[in-house]
Parts: C-alpha cells; sequence; structure tokens
C-alpha cells in the first residue's frame, strides 16, 4: 500500500488535461472575407503593386 501512494502521485502530476483540437474556420464560399476591428493596419507593399494604409471600421478584403 506505501508503494501505491507515490506511484499514483506521479502519475497526476505528470499528466495534463488537453483540450480538444480546435477545427478549423470553415472555407468562404463568395470569395471575400469580412474583418470586423475598430483598427486595422495593412501593409500589403508596393512591389506587388498595393496599396498602404491604415483602414478604421469594418474593413472587407
Amino acid at each position: 500500500m506505501k508503494h501505491y501512494l507515490p506511484l499514483f502521485w506521479i502519475l497526476v502530476t505528470f499528466v495534463q488535461a488537453q483540450d480538444a483540437p480546435t477545427s478549423a474556420p470553415a472555407a468562404s464560399t463568395t470569395g471575400s472575407t469580412t474583418i470586423e476591428s475598430d483598427s486595422l493596419d495593412l501593409n500589403l507593399g508596393k512591389k506587388q503593386g498595393k496599396k498602404q494604409g491604415i483602414f478604421r471600421g469594418n474593413v472587407k478584403v
């Protein structure tokens, strides 16, 4: 009986509860994504021919 208590304690201290993995969000069928944010900073790079800027409010990408 004395040997079971330390073994039980070791098992309890090393076993950790784990959350189930989260599933990936569903793919959008409309081809656009709506990002709701108070502020969104975008840096898309000029070499790709994209504009750079700071957008406020709801932004559709």
